[in-house]
């Protein structure tokens, strides 16, 4: 654990809490009220210490490798998905490569940074400060009005430097203060502000503020472990001697003398030479017995709860088998990732683009399909399951992998036995009356074809009734059963063919006939 110091030039000692009183005696309560500062390697005096006696702000959190590991995770994988414009229109959802803000974020949002670092920047000042701004920087031609507002920049501004108020109209009011501590001032259409979670719809919630427990306890950990290599992965020490004569000063200098020979890894092990009836205590506690390592694993999976994301993606990966850790990615695509792509595409539509072009349907979106690319199987699937739909075509899955187009390639198909809804009625409704025609009394269809025969029945009396009887048969097919019952008259043989007079009579059957001219 980590001791609190006495305020002294020179840097404090590492001790447990367990010991620190019989060495810091002579330091009153008020002074004890100290956070270990990484940037100049001591404890500083702070008016409320963090319960993990760490200061913990913007620039400490990041000092955290797992907090740096989940921002650093959510930034890369937004950054990867490209912002296009979309449009709805009254035949469906198109791409709108003609509009302005394409071109914005194909070139870059600024003459010094790609979309790509924009992006990551925008992640890093949210999941530290809570909010992100962009200063927006018209054309010229929109500055004096003689084109609609087109913006053709976006200048980051830090969020630390911001102060947002509410003004009596009910607008945003903002207040920057530049490094020279000059303060300007912002109208809200003059700046875009992205927010995290948020409970007054003004300001966004500091995630290091709300964690701020969970990320000092993971860097009091990190820290501890740094200093206990540091000292030649050995606990502390403790001096001890039977005299009480010795004053503050000498304490403190003996301490100080002690690890200017022994601290630090360089000077582990050195012997040494104690006077004036000074004996060595080694502190018995250790790492093991104190779980540090489990400490340091839960402290870890606390940090991705809190942004979101599964373990498994920042290097840990105890519990992660084949089974879950594909359901894992996908809860971090559908859950994490869409949170944060909407956080942009709203933002972006309320702040940067126009009424005008609200009302004519036009939006930013992130490109999800581009989270596919490293599944080459998940990515034919889709495609060949487009393909065989009708919903995507040749050139459709051509652009998407960034090939050039065929010609013919905007056609798309179907399969042969698909059929629409209105088809599959019309098919229901014949076959039904196929199989009611199949069913009908063939006995009694029977009966008055028989009357018919006998004379008992005229033609066109026996369709009357089989249209009335059997209404499913229809007068046509009824006719065609009455008229197709006469039995045709028989033909008469054909006359035989005069032989001629020379000829022999025919042979009877199986004996060979002579052949003509041969002697009686």
């Amino acid at each position: 654990m980590i001791a609190y110091a006495p305020r002294t030039p020179r840097a404090g000692l590492w001790l447990p809490d367990s010991v620190t009183d019989s060495l810091l005696d002579s330091v009153r309560d008020e002074e004890r009220n100290f956070l270990w500062d990484n940037d100049t390697g001591r404890f500083l005096a702070a008016s409320s210490a963090n319960p993990s006696g760490v200061r913990v702000d913007e620039e400490e959190a990041l000092r955290s490798t797992v907090f740096l590991a989940c921002l650093r995770r959510i930034a890369v994988t937004l950054a990867n998905l490209p912002i296009r414009m979309m449009q709805r229109t009254p035949d469906g959802e198109r791409y709108a490569a003609e509009h302005w803000l394409n071109r914005l974020f194909l070139h870059g949002p600024n003459t010094r940074q790609t979309t790509w670092e924009w992006v990551g920047q925008m992640v890093v000042h949210i999941g530290t400060s809570g909010q992100a701004f962009n200063e927006k920087v018209y054309t010229p031609d929109s500055e004096i009005g003689l084109t609609p507002p087109e913006v053709m920049a976006l200048e980051p501004l830090h969020p630390t430097k911001m102060k947002v108020r509410q003004l009596e109209t009910g607008r945003l009011g903002y207040t920057y203060r530049d490094d020279n501590g000059e303060e300007q001032h912002y109208r809200q259409e003059q700046l875009t502000h992205f927010r995290w979670l948020t409970n007054d719809g003004i300001n966004g919630i500091v995630p290091v503020e709300v964690a701020q427990d969970a990320i000092g306890l993971a860097r009091a950990l990190e820290i501890h472990g740094a200093a206990y290599f540091g000292n030649g992965a050995r606990p502390g020490i403790i001096l001890a001697t039977d005299s009480d004569e010795l004053s503050k000063e000498a304490r403190d200098e003996i301490r100080y003398a002690w690890e200017r020979s022994h601290r630090g890894p360089t000077r582990a092990h050195r012997p040494a030479v104690l006077t004036g009836g000074l004996k060595p205590i080694p502190f018995e506690g250790n790492n093991q017995d104190s779980q540090f390592l489990e400490s340091r694993k839960f402290q870890a999976e606390e940090i991705c709860r809190v942004l979101g994301v599964p373990p498994h993606l920042v290097g840990m990966l105890d519990r992660s088998t084949n089974n879950n850790i594909e359901q894992q990615g996908l809860d971090y695509l559908t859950y994490t990732m869409t949170e944060w792509c909407r956080r942009f595409e709203t933002t972006l539509c309320r702040d940067v683009l126009t009424y005008a072009d609200r009302e004519a349907g036009y939006y930013p979106e992130f490109d999800t399909t581009q989270l596919m690319r490293g599944d080459a199987a998940a990515r034919s699937a889709y495609y060949h399951s487009g393909l065989q739909d009708g919903w995507l075509s040749i050139n459709d899955v051509l652009r998407r992998e960034s090939m050039n187009t065929v010609e013919g390639g905007d056609q798309r198909f179907i399969q042969m036995n698909m059929q629409t809804l209105q088809q599959a009625a019309a098919n229901a409704a014949a076959t039904a009356a196929k199989n009611a025609a199949a069913t009908v009394d063939v006995n009694g269809v029977l009966a008055i074809l028989a009357q018919v025969s006998g004379g008992a029945l005229s033609k066109a009396s026996a369709v009357e009734l089989l249209t009335v009887a059997y209404p499913t048969l229809g007068r046509a097919e009824a006719t065609r059963i009455v008229m197709g019952s006469e039995t045709p008259a028989a033909a008469p043989a054909p006359a035989p063919v005069p032989l001629p007079q020379d000829s022999p009579p025919p042979a009877p059957d199986g004996v060979q006939a002579p052949a003509a001219g041969a002697a009686a």
